[in-house]
């Protein structure tokens, strides 16, 4: 189900949505451990409350954990989980990755030693370490390079403004990355 124009609580009175390809579904129309990102809430005001509450606000990722017979879901918000009844999960909107299995927003884990990305931002909630990265120089619009991957995948070198720096996957775990441009 895509929605073009759609009036969605939280994120001002009418968006207006364009198909991309990423389709628009309700998150219990989702498929299982598949990468989401929260696009709204169409629900009335207190439920809408408390999903801000807990955390469930637009451009939020998000994933699908398990649905139940009734309808219920349980999903992971960052490292929490949350049960949801089916009501309060046919009010979320997500956006979906499109059939190839990519999506506008990666991780530094999708990529191989070889491949670039551009940073696009940090998750929500990262403002300690967000700092920190951002002394490192790894801001918004900056090209890296996977050098190395440990074996067992901790840490990881990347390669930003022509130096090498080193990664845990936690501490990586908070960058949202884009497909290189050039």
């Amino acid at each position: 189900m895509r929605f073009s124009r759609q009036s969605v609580v939280g994120t001002g009175p009418t968006i207006n949505r364009p198909s991309s390809r990423a389709p628009t579904v309700r998150l219990s129309e989702a498929p299982l451990e598949s990468r989401l990102r929260v696009v709204g809430v169409r629900a009335r005001a207190r439920l809408a409350a408390k999903l801000r509450g807990l955390g469930v606000v637009a451009d939020r990722p998000i994933r699908l954990l398990h649905r139940r017979p009734e309808g219920g879901v349980v999903v992971a918000l960052d490292d929490d989980r949350v049960a949801l009844d089916a009501v309060t999960a046919e009010a979320i909107l997500v956006h979906v990755a499109d059939a190839t299995g990519t999506s506008a927003t990666r991780r530094l884990w999708d990529l191989a030693p070889g491949d670039r990305a551009t940073i696009r931002g940090f998750d929500a909630g990262a403002s300690g370490y967000r700092a920190r990265l951002l002394a490192m120089g790894l801001l918004p619009g900056t090209m890296i390079e996977v050098v190395r991957v440990a074996p067992l995948g901790d840490p990881v070198e990347l390669r930003v403004r022509g130096y090498e720096l080193t990664l845990r996957r936690g501490e990586a775990a908070v960058l949202e990355l884009e497909d290189a441009t050039s």
